[in-house]
């Protein structure tokens, strides 16, 4: 999706950001040091802290971000790409600080993520890619309404398939003018998205696999809830 958008020619960005989870650490960090100091801070209090309330700081940090990335990509067209819970967990405060941000969550089915990533990570044990599958999906899941306006959820292997049915919503989602989305179209369909095997239409299901039975015991109890809200 990044290769894809980035040749499209309108949007910057990295092959992966890994930055921008920590605006949401330190909305954390600040509440809960407003919380430890809630009688400090309370109002009438000659302290310092109870003359700059916790939403300036809040403020003051997501303006910094925004600020950050105004001159990291000048042109206000720019995209990032980190996988992962905890930046999924973060988009409501990526919308607040960009309004007229939108979101694509791409998602796989949990047998074919899983294997894929014991091939590139083969030192994580098979109970963490099953937790980060099942965290990341869980994380959306709890996010995905309040993001409905402005996101499309982006299944792997409909995109193999079909990509010439996924780059149109693509460029709804994005407002690409009618030149740019046909030319998404393009790429799509000869930019082949990440596959477990050689094969991008391949899928592999429990039946392919040759994990052990405790192994097939931590990926039913840690993914089969994840899996059927999504269709898996």
């Amino acid at each position: 999706m990044v290769r894809a958008l980035t040749q499209l020619g309108r949007y910057e960005g990295y092959n992966e950001g890994h930055f921008l989870p920590l605006a949401l650490r330190l909305e954390q960090v600040v509440h809960a040091y407003y919380g430890k100091s809630a009688r400090d801070a309370a109002p009438g209090m000659k302290t310092l802290v109870a003359h700059i309330p916790q939403p300036w700081v809040r403020d003051f940090l997501q303006a910094g971000f925004a600020t950050l990335l105004r001159s990291i990509f000048p042109t206000g067209h720019w995209l990032d790409k980190t996988p992962g819970a905890e930046m999924v967990r973060a988009a409501p405060l990526m919308r607040r600080i960009w309004p007229n941000a939108r979101f694509i969550f791409m998602r796989r089915d949990p047998v074919d993520n899983i294997e894929s990533r014991r091939r590139k990570f083969p030192t994580f044990d098979f109970a963490d890619h099953c937790r980060l599958w099942a965290e990341a999906m869980m994380a959306w899941y709890h996010v995905r309404d309040t993001l409905t306006a402005c996101s499309l959820e982006v299944d792997q292997l409909t995109l193999a398939r079909h990509p010439d049915l996924v780059s149109p919503k693509i460029a709804t989602l994005l407002g690409l003018p009618e030149n740019e989305a046909e030319k998404l179209q393009k790429i799509m369909s000869a930019v082949r998205p990440q596959t477990t095997g050689s094969d991008p239409q391949a899928h592999v299901t429990l039946a392919d696999v040759d994990w052990s039975e405790t192994e097939r015991a931590i990926f039913a109890s840690v993914c089969a809830e994840p899996a059927r809200l999504f269709g898996y």
